[in-house]
């Protein structure tokens, strides 16, 4: 028996139903819904729209950037500590004399 691809078709469209609820029946703890899967993929393709990968450089450039102007304000800060605890202590040396 040669099936053309129109049965094919026609046999899929009324299957896929019954095995749709088939699976669902059984309530996987993995179970995807196909809606919401089908819309989180055009969720993440507006994302691959958005983020190239010369945007995504750029920001790690710009986190690395961040994080070196961080550590450079944090030592600044700790330098000025240091020589203001410095400072004071002088300044009581010489007015302990």
């Amino acid at each position: 028996m040669n099936l053309t691809d129109e049965d094919i078709h026609l046999l899929a469209k009324a299957i896929a139903p019954l095995l749709i609820e088939q699976v669902k029946a059984t309530h996987h703890e993995f179970w995807i819904d196909p809606e919401k899967h089908y819309r989180d993929h055009l969720a993440i393709n507006r994302f691959n729209l958005i983020f190239t990968d010369d945007l995504i450089a750029a920001l790690k450039e710009v986190a690395g950037s961040y994080r070196k102007g961080r550590n450079l304000v944090w030592g600044i800060f700790i330098a000025l500590v240091a020589a203001g605890a410095l400072w004071t202590a002088f300044q009581g040396w010489v007015h302990g004399k």
